[in-house]
C-alpha cells in the first residue's frame, strides 16, 4: 500500500502546547493543555507497559490514554483535517501515515502516541493498516530505497555488560535463530551475530561486510545533564561502555548499505530508569540514520522476536516499511498482547517507507504450447475422484435439516471455542456422510452435486469473467470452519511449524499452500478413508454463494454479520471461529477473516479475457486464494474475488479450510 502524509506537529509552550498540521495542508495552532495529571499518566503508561496477555486492564488502559490524547489533540479544525484527508486517501485506495514531529514536544514526547484510539470508530489507529503511526523529523528527505536482493543480511548485536541481573547472551541468540528460521530457510533473510559485543568489534564487522539491516539487543541510557542518547555496550573487560548517538552513527552512516537499526530491550531485568531505547533513537534519527525502530518498554518473552520475525517478512516481500511494522502490530495483538502491539517506535526520515527495492526473481514463462493443451472446459473445476456411487438428494436434505437446527442452537447461545467444538462432534455423529477424522474434531457440511453458477459478468475484476455454469457429479464435505491454531497444532504434532497465535479458537495463520497440503496429507496418513485435500476454488465459491447465482447470497447491507473484513465495522484482526454468522448452508467466514487457499493453479476462467503480464501473473504458476481477509475491503469479501500467491508464500492473513468426500451408500435417516 502507498500511503499519503498527515503530518502533525506538537510543541510545548510553557504550561500549554501547541499543535499544529503541517501536510497535506496547514492549519492554525490549536493550544491544549496536558490531557493527564502526572499520576494518573504515570499509573496509565505503567499498566500499558506491564500488561501481558489477554489483559482486559491493559486494553482499557491503552484506551483510556490513546482516546484522551486523540480527542485532546485531534480537535475542531484537526479533526476535520484528519477525517478529509483520511477520506481523500482511501478514495485512492491509499492509506494515511500519522507522521508525528515531536522534537519540541517537550515531556509529551514520552508518551505512548502509538495507542492513539479513535473512540468514535473504536479502533487504536497503529492497528488499522491505513493509519499507521510513525515519528519524523520536521524536514524528512526523499531518500530512495536500497536495491537489494534477498537475502537481506541481518547483524545481530546482543550486548550485555557485567550487572546485577545478566542475561544468558547465548540463549538469546538461540531464540532468535530460532524464531527466524523460517526466514532463513525461505532465503529472505541471513542473520550473523557479533560475537564480542564492543563497539570496535561493530566498526571493524560493518567495514568488511556488507548489512542491511543492524538487531541490536540490550538496554540505552540517557545523559540527563545533555539529554543525549547512548548504547550501553560491552568494553574489553565486559563492562559497560555507553555509545552516543552521534559516535554511533558516523559509523552505521559509513555502512553504504544500511538502511534499519532495530534496537530491542532485553528481556532479563529492566534498566534502573526505565527502558531509553527510543532517547537513542530519536538521536539517531537525528544524526541522519535512515530508520530506527526501538522498543519503549521492556517486552514479555517472545514479543520482541515475535516482532522481528513478521517485520523482516514484510520487508523481504517488498512492502513499506510503516505497511511491515503494522502487519507486525496486528500479528502481536492477535495473539492476544492486549498493548505489546504498541510498544514499537518508528522513526523515519524518509517520506516514503520503502526502504528495500527488493530484487526478485522473474517467474519462469509458460510456453504457448503447453497453455493451448489444457483441455479450457474443465480448466476452472476442481479435481475430483471418479464419478462413482451417487449419494441421493434427500440424504443431503435431511443433513441440512439438521445443520440449520445446530446452527440456530450455535447462533443463539453465542458459543465460543467449546461450544463450536461440542456442535463439531455432534455433527461428526449425526452427519454419517461427513464424519470427522477420528480423534479430532472437525465438523463439516455436505454439499449436494448438481449444477451451480461460478464467476460474474457483472462488475468485478476480469479475471472473474464470465459467469458460467460449473456441474459437481457428486457431493462433497466441507469444513463448516477454517482450520483453527488448535487443530493444527494437533494434527501437525509432529513438525516444527508453530501457529501464529497460541488462542486455539483463532484461524491458523501464515500459512503457504505447501503447508496447507502438508496439513491435508497429514489428516489423510491419520484417517485413510477420508481422502482429505485442499477444496477447489468452485467449490469454495459454490459454498459461499449457497447455489445461488448472486455474488452476495445475502442483503450486501449485512456483510459486517456474516464477515470479517475491513471498512465494515470487522474487528481488524482475526477473529475466533464462530464470531460471526454462518450462511444459510452453514459455512462460517467463507467471507473474510483468513484467506483460503484453494487446490487450484491461477488460470483464466474459460471463455474469459487473458492474463496480461501488467496485472496478473503467468497462468498456472500461482495458487489460488478465496474469500478475502479481516484486513481486505468488502469489494475482496466476495464470493467470486479470485487471488493468487506462490505456493511459498506466506503472510499472516493466509490461513485454510480443509475439504474430504463423503462416504458413500449411506441410506437416509428416518
Amino acid at each position: 500500500m502507498d500511503f499519503d502524509d498527515f503530518e502533525l506537529r506538537i510543541v510545548r509552550d510553557g504550561r500549554r502546547y501547541r499543535a499544529r498540521v503541517l501536510s497535506p495542508d496547514s492549519t492554525a495552532p490549536l493550544q491544549f493543555r496536558r490531557p493527564f495529571a502526572t499520576d494518573r499518566l504515570a499509573q496509565l503508561t505503567q499498566r500499558i507497559a506491564v500488561s501481558g496477555l489477554d489483559d482486559r486492564d491493559g486494553r482499557q488502559a491503552a484506551e483510556e490514554l490513546g482516546g484522551k490524547l486523540f480527542e485532546t489533540v485531534f480537535h475542531r479544525e484537526i479533526l476535520v483535517r484528519f477525517r478529509e484527508s483520511l477520506a481523500r486517501a482511501g478514495s485512492a485506495e491509499r492509506g494515511l501515515r500519522i507522521c508525528l514531529h515531536l522534537e519540541e514536544a517537550g515531556d509529551l514526547a514520552g508518551i505512548p502516541w502509538e495507542c492513539l484510539y479513535d473512540r468514535t470508530h473504536q479502533r487504536f489507529l497503529a492497528l488499522d493498516p491505513r493509519t499507521p503511526i510513525l515519528r519524523a523529523p520536521e524536514h524528512p528527505e526523499a531518500g530512495r530505497p536500497l536495491a537489494a536482493s534477498l537475502p537481506l543480511h541481518v547483524l545481530v548485536v546482543i550486548a550485555e555488560p557485567r550487572s546485577p541481573h545478566p542475561l544468558d547472551t547465548d540463549s538469546e541468540w538461540q531464540q532468535i535463530e530460532q524464531a527466524l528460521e523460517p526466514l532463513v530457510k525461505r532465503g529472505e533473510i541471513h542473520l550473523e551475530r557479533l560475537e564480542r559485543a564492543t563497539f570496535e568489534a561493530l566498526t571493524e564487522r560493518l567495514r568488511r561486510k556488507p548489512f542491511q539491516i543492524l538487531h541490536f539487543v540490550g538496554h540505552g541510557q540517557v545523559d540527563e545533564r545533555t539529554g543525549e542518547g547512548a548504547l550501553l555496550f560491552e568494553d574489553a573487560r565486559r563492562g559497560p561502555r555507553p555509545i552516543d548517538g552521534s559516535l554511533l552513527s558516523m559509523v552505521l552512516l559509513s555502512a553504504e548499505q544500511l538502511r534499519l537499526v532495530v534496537l530491542s530491550a532485553c528481556s532479563g531485568a529492566a534498566a534502573p530508569a526505565g527502558n531509553r531505547l527510543p532517547s537513542v533513537a530519536q538521536s539517531l534519527m537525528q544524526q541522519r540514520v535512515p530508520a530506527v525502530l526501538a522498543l519503549q518498554f521492556e517486552v514479555p518473552d517472545g514479543v520482541a522476536i515475535q516482532l522481528s520475525a513478521s517485520l523482516y517478512h514484510g520487508l523481504a516481500e517488498g512492502r513499506p516499511l510503516e505497511e511491515a511494522l503494522c502487519q507486525a502490530r496486528r500479528e502481536i495483538a492477535s495473539a492476544g498482547y492486549a498493548t505489546q502491539w504498541g510498544n514499537p517506535v518508528l522513526y523515519l526520515r524518509s517520506r516514503d517507507g520503502h526502504i528495500f527495492e527488493i530484487d526478485k526473481p522473474a517467474a519462469p514463462s509458460v510456453p504457448k504450447i503447453i497453455r493451448d493443451a489444457i483441455p479450457q472446459p474443465f480448466a476452472a473445476l476442481p479435481r475430483t475422484p471418479a464419478r462413482r456411487n451417487r449419494t441421493l438428494f434427500a440424504v443431503a436434505a435431511s443433513i441440512a435439516a439438521l445443520l440449520i437446527a445446530a446452527l440456530g442452537w450455535l447462533h443463539a447461545t453465542n458459543t465460543d471455542l467449546r461450544a463450536a467444538a461440542a456442535l463439531g462432534r455432534s455433527w461428526r455423529g449425526d452427519n454419517r456422510a461427513c464424519p470427522s477424522p477420528p480423534g479430532f474434531d472437525f465438523a463439516f457440511v455436505q454439499v449436494p452435486a448438481g449444477n451451480y453458477s461460478v464467476g460474474t459478468d457483472e462488475g468485478g475484476r476480469p479475471n472473474e469473467r464470465p459467469q458460467h455454469k460449473v456441474r459437481i457429479d457428486r457431493p462433497y464435505c466441507l469444513g463448516a470452519f477454517e482450520v483453527t491454531c488448535e487443530q493444527w497444532n494437533q494434527v501437525m504434532a509432529q513438525t516444527t511449524k508453530k501457529c501464529l497465535s497460541e488462542r486455539g479458537n483463532l484461524p491458523v495463520s501464515g500459512i503457504s499452500w505447501n503447508d496447507a497440503r502438508k496439513f491435508a496429507s497429514a489428516l489423510q496418513i491419520r484417517d485413510p478413508s477420508g481422502h482429505y485435500r485442499l477444496p477447489g476454488e468452485v467449490e469454495l465459491e459454490i459454498a459461499a454463494r449457497t447455489g445461488k447465482p448472486d455474488d452476495v447470497p445475502f442483503d450486501p447491507s449485512d456483510l459486517p454479520k456474516y464477515a470479517n473484513c475491513h471498512f465494515n465495522g470487522g474487528s481488524g484482526e482475526l477473529a475466533p471461529i464462530g464470531r460471526y454468522r454462518p450462511n444459510r448452508w452453514g459455512f462460517f467466514d467463507l467471507l473474510g477473516n483468513a484467506w483460503e487457499w484453494a487446490d487450484d493453479s491461477y488460470a483464466p476462467y474459460p471463455g474469459g479475457p487473458p492474463f496480461t503480464a501488467k496485472s496478473e501473473p503467468v497462468p498456472g504458476v500461482e495458487k489460488v486464494r478465496r474469500g478475502g481477509s479481516y484486513e481486505d475491503r468488502p469489494v475482496m469479501c466476495r464470493p467470486a474475488y479470485r487471488d493468487s500467491s506462490k505456493a511459498s508464500s506466506t503472510y499472516s492473513s493466509f490461513g485454510l479450510r480443509i475439504a474430504r468426500d463423503p462416504i458413500p451408500e449411506l441410506p437416509a435417516r428416518n
